[in-house]
């Protein structure tokens, strides 16, 4: 009997086990598969998310697009609420639903104000509130928010974004500084290009006159002893003649680098204006001015005389000035007597006396 109990009780207990385990094992199954779900779920919004601050990154590789984003006002100094196109239309902003939740907010760190041009790494943190995160109390599947990095090469000019894009590999300034090596000058870490490309003592100077000096025992060209030389239309020669390349042959060929004509409606009327220093003569002068002077009003009636203008251009013209000063008067010449009467500018009318005479 008591072998029998034992086992009996024995038995009720592996089976009260059992039952406890199976019961609970029920519920912790079930709590695990809905965690994973829910951890699967999360996974693919983390997921989402990722993809599409890569297609923000990949947005501002195009440098338009980056400029018109960080050139918004206040932008460079933190308040950024959009990234835009290049045609300043807002692509993403604060409180955008994608697929795998919100953009919360953009925040560039790095920049500090500074003059004259700059060259910068800066980061663009783009806060991101996932679709779900948390269910009551029941696991964490992640952070609520999750902050993502986008590195931004830039280069400013004062206050101005001068060119700028987004730099998820690292490598626009490895790619700068090779580039720089190779071209035989030096990167500059402070402004990002490079230095001592161009000057008397540029490495493109230099290159040239080691490769295509004009003279010398020592001067590698073929063409070493040619110039390129040659007048314009009207046979002036200008210094104006350059090296355009080299025919199949090695023939040096040079050509004419003509200037801009001067406007002919700033120049007087027919005013010669030279050539192009090329082939062609510049159109003559066309301004005509009307300030013809002396006025006929101030030249005697009658009087021919000459006008020019500020051009010293030169018309006849004839006067009208009539002064009205005739002399003398009728009142000093007796009654019924006929008189000549004469002004300041010489002419003549015949006048009769008025005067009482005895």
């Amino acid at each position: 009997m008591r072998i029998f109990s034992n086992q009996l009780g024995s038995s009720i207990i592996q089976i009260l086990i059992a039952s406890v385990v199976l019961l609970g094992g029920g519920g912790y199954v079930l709590r695990t598969t809905n965690t994973k779900g829910k951890l699967q779920k999360f996974s693919q919004n983390r997921n989402d998310a990722f993809q599409q601050i890569n297609q923000i990154s990949d947005f501002l590789t195009d440098y338009e697009n980056c400029k018109a984003t960080f050139n918004q006002p206040g932008a460079l100094t933190g308040g950024l609420t959009a990234i835009l196109t290049k045609n300043n239309s807002v692509a993403y902003s604060s409180g955008s639903q994608l697929k795998g939740g919100t953009i919360i907010d953009f925040t560039l760190l790095g920049y500090s104000p500074s003059p004259g041009t700059r060259y910068r790494e800066l980061q663009l943190n783009i806060k991101f509130k996932f679709t779900e995160a948390r269910v009551n109390n029941e696991g964490s599947f992640g952070a609520l928010e999750k902050l993502y990095t986008v590195p931004i090469y830039m280069i400013t000019k004062d206050t101005v974004v001068e060119t700028c894009m987004s730099n998820q590999s690292g490598s626009i300034q490895d790619a700068m500084r090779q580039s720089c090596t190779e071209f035989g000058a030096d990167f500059n870490e402070t402004t990002g290009r490079c230095d001592n490309i161009h000057g008397t003592n540029g490495v493109v100077l230099e290159f040239t006159r080691e490769n295509f000096c004009a003279s010398g025992p020592t001067c590698p060209h073929p063409n070493r002893n040619m110039a390129c030389s040659g007048v314009d239309n009207r046979g002036i020669p200008r210094g104006n003649w350059v090296v355009a390349g080299f025919s199949a042959s090695s023939s040096l060929e040079c050509t004419c680098m003509p200037v801009t004509c001067p406007n002919p409606a700033d120049y007087c009327l027919n005013k010669d204006l030279d050539t192009d220093w090329c082939y062609k003569d510049c159109p003559r002068g066309t301004w005509d001015p009307q300030d013809w002077a002396p006025d006929p009003n101030t030249v005697c009636a009658g009087q021919p005389f000459t006008q020019t203008n500020t051009c010293k251009r030169t018309r006849p013209q004839s006067g009208n000035y009539d002064p009205g000063d005739y002399s003398p008067d009728p009142t000093d010449v007796c009654a019924g007597t006929t008189f000549t009467q004469t002004n300041s500018c010489g002419a003549t009318s015949l006048a009769t006396g008025t005067k009482s005479c005895p």
